[in-house]
């Protein structure tokens, strides 16, 4: 047949087109002119162009042509059709030129294009290409995403393999040419990570996987896989492994440990970090959260458990605390620990993250801080306090020699009620500063601000001069709250002391307390000023910096502000200053109020019932004008007086007579009184004994009670109160 013609392309249902070696369509089907919607005539005589744009007229005859086949030959090829309502249509032509014609086999490939453009999309984003290599035709297969990862531009055909060698690192090839061999002569699939070859000074690194496909016998015929390109994933995982190399040294190097602990399971893991801090190794010690509580100190459980109910069960999220814990060596390390919690979504904490540093040698850098500065307001205090107990000495000589020369017995006795109110000035003197100096660890209790403050004016009072008065306005309804009653006192003293020096030619000191409103309720808010000489203005921002000063060398170490900035801070308020040169300086301090009252120290008084009979009592003073007064009075109550100038010599009369009670001073030379007392007891474990001492060092009392010293009277004392706690002891 030399010609087709239309009845027989219209037996075929797919669209047809038949096109003369001139290029011109000659004949189209039924089918065609249905899908195309195209009549006959308007196609019919047109250049293949005229439905296929990227098909000149020309290119028919042409020698690089698609069409120039061997006569009987057939071949395929996508191109782009136009509808008559010039839509685009993806088409595959499958062509057979015969000597007289060419018949043009068209398929609309539209969705099967979309498809594969969307899965080269696809690959672009996620940079991962595919590819096949036939075993039988050694043909191998690339989409155009693995073109683009090894740089080179798309083509149909895939380099061969023997060229692959080129794409790799020596060291990767030397991983991917084995895994291939194995592949297709085992069937083993693979996936390895590769280095490419890179053209600049960025590396590049791509995951390859493999599929061996297996015909029904069993054998390997065609290699399947994909390729992705993980150069960013890569350099993004060398970048974190790096920030959580530097993180890690980062955490060691501060000494800050990490704890996780799941609120569901109870279960804890700490950081070897944390196990160091407290001495251990990795495996000594275990990961739970009841190995942590046991080694809570007992003293800081209790408030600690609090905050972490406070995350747990209140809502909050997040939570900080200071408290002990127990070394491996027996002591007890500082801890400052922070944690985040983690909701569900519920809304409720399911887990805590958090850290734990030793802050112990800061803890005991600052109760060093503390006392300097406290050791430097008492030498500002000393002056005035030696000027006022020198005073009630001079007095008190002054009414006894009134009384040696006198011989009215009325007048005399007036005299020695004046000396006794002078000698109990004294006394009241000596005890604010043993008060104030006293080595007390930080403890915040309910206290009454009101009486802290007139405290300490009593203090001051005797350090100030008499140019400078005080006004003081307690107006506070709520006076009660939270804090360390040394420090506090101490951060008024350093206001007060501060005030003084600003007016050495007089002034007014104004101090006054009112209760505000806040955000959670009521608040206290006090204010502390002076009339003198104020503080320049570039100054006032530094004030409260620590070793920072405006006084001359010699006159201040700049402690005293920034102790009473932390303690502030740490009670939960804040202080405020602002300053006129010329005109003065104030300080707003605001505070939480405590709701809650200051409890009442229980204490037993002592009984002045009359002893029943004469008793034999061992007094022990290294003073001979204590022996001596308590010898006389000890026998008008018709007590036989025992004398011991120490504790060796107070050992030996005990040996040698039947003591009724011992009278022990505290501080003595040879023996104090803790170890007389002790040394006493192991002659007979039934003695009664009475501490009498002008000092206690911290924690004395409470020690020498659980011991068995039945009571503690403080010197100076009134003979009256010794004999309630002599008739106490042996009623």
């Amino acid at each position: 047949m030399e010609h087709t013609d239309s009845a027989s392309i219209n037996l075929v249902p797919s669209p047809i087109l038949v096109v003369d070696i001139t290029g011109h369509i000659r004949l189209i089907n039924d089918y065609l002119s249905e899908v195309f919607l195209y009549a006959p005539h308007d196609l019919i005589g047109k250049p293949i162009s005229a439905f296929i744009p990227e098909l000149e007229q020309n290119s028919v005859t042409s020698d690089n042509s698609f069409w120039l086949q061997s006569p009987n030959s057939t071949t395929k090829r996508v191109f782009t059709a136009y509808k008559k309502n010039k839509q685009p249509v993806a088409v595959e032509l499958f062509v057979n030129r015969t000597q007289f014609e060419i018949i043009v086999l068209v398929t609309d490939v539209t969705r099967r294009e979309a498809a594969i453009e969307s899965l080269n999309i696809s690959q672009s984003i996620n940079k991962t290409a595919t590819w096949y290599y036939d075993l039988l035709s050694e043909q191998v297969w690339w989409s155009p995403e693995l073109f683009r990862i090894f740089g080179l531009p798309v083509s149909e055909h895939a380099p061969p393999y023997e060229t692959h060698h080129k794409l790799f690192t020596p060291s990767s090839w030397q991983l991917l040419q084995p895994a291939v061999a194995n592949a297709a002569e085992r069937g083993t699939p693979y996936e390895l990570e590769l280095e490419l070859n890179s053209k600049g000074d960025d590396r590049r690194f791509a995951v390859a996987r493999c599929e061996p496909i297996l015909d029904d016998a069993g054998r390997v015929t065609r290699l399947v896989g994909t390729f992705q390109d993980v150069s960013t994933l890569k350099e993004a995982k060398l970048a974190l492994e790096e920030t959580a190399l530097r993180l890690n040294e980062s955490i060691v190097a501060g000494g800050i440990a990490l704890w996780d602990w799941n609120l569901v399971t109870n279960e804890a893991r700490f950081s070897d970090e944390y196990k160091r801090q407290l001495g251990y190794e990795a495996h000594e010690i275990n990961d739970s959260y009841a190995e942590w509580e046991r080694r809570v100190h007992p003293e800081d459980l209790e408030e600690t458990l609090q905050k972490i109910a406070n995350v747990t069960d209140d809502g909050q999220r997040t939570y900080e605390a200071v408290f002990r814990m127990q070394h491996k060596n027996g002591d007890y390390r500082w801890i400052m620990s922070h944690a985040t919690s983690f909701l569900n979504e519920e809304g409720k904490p399911v887990r805590l993250l958090g850290s734990h540093t030793d802050i112990t040698d800061r803890i005991e850098l600052q109760n060093k801080l503390k006392e300097a500065q406290k050791m430097e307001a008492l030498g500002q205090l000393a002056g005035g306090v030696a000027h006022d107990f020198n005073n009630q000495l001079s007095s008190i000589m002054g009414f006894a020699e009134l009384i040696s020369a006198s011989n009215d017995l009325d007048s005399s006795k007036t005299y020695v009620g004046k000396i006794i109110a002078c000698a109990e000035n004294a006394s009241n003197l000596t005890r604010q500063l043993l008060a104030f100096s006293r080595q007390d660890k930080t403890e915040f209790k309910p206290l009454d601000l009101h009486k802290l403050i007139s405290d300490t004016i009593d203090i001051i009072s005797h350090s100030i001069d008499k140019r400078i008065s005080i006004d003081l306005r307690l107006n506070a309804s709520l006076h009660i709250v939270k804090g360390d009653y040394a420090l506090l006192q101490n951060a008024l003293l350093n206001l007060g002391l501060n005030a003084r020096d600003a007016m050495p030619k007089g002034g007014t000191i104004f101090i006054q307390t009112e209760t505000i409103p806040t955000a959670t309720g009521k608040g206290l808010h006090v204010i502390f000023s002076d009339t003198g000489c104020g503080i320049k203005k570039e100054d006032l921002n530094k004030i409260f910096t620590p070793f920072f000063t405006t006084k001359a060398v010699g006159k201040g170490t700049g402690l005293g502000l920034a102790s009473a900035y932390g303690t502030i801070e740490n009670m939960g308020g804040n202080i405020k200053v602002t300053s006129t040169v010329g005109e003065g300086t104030r300080f707003d301090i605001d505070l939480p109020v405590y709701d809650s009252t200051v409890p009442t120290e229980q204490t037993t008084p002592c009984q002045d019932a009359q002893p029943d009979r004469k008793r034999k009592i061992l007094l022990v003073d290294d003073e001979a004008m204590i022996r001596e007064l308590c010898a006389e009075f000890l026998d008008s109550l018709g007590h036989e007086a025992l004398l011991a100038k120490d504790g060796e010599d107070a050992i030996e009369l005990f040996k040698h007579n039947v003591v009724d009670l011992v009278i022990l001073d505290m501080i003595m030379p040879k023996l104090d009184g803790k170890q007389t007392y002790l040394a006493l007891k192991a002659i007979d474990s039934s003695v009664k004994a009475i501490v009498a001492s002008g000092f206690m060092a911290e924690n004395s009392e409470s020690e020498l009670l659980s011991m068995g010293v039945i009571d503690i009277i403080k010197k100076p004392y009134r003979l009256a109160e010794l004999n309630a706690c002599i008739n106490k002891v042996l009623s």
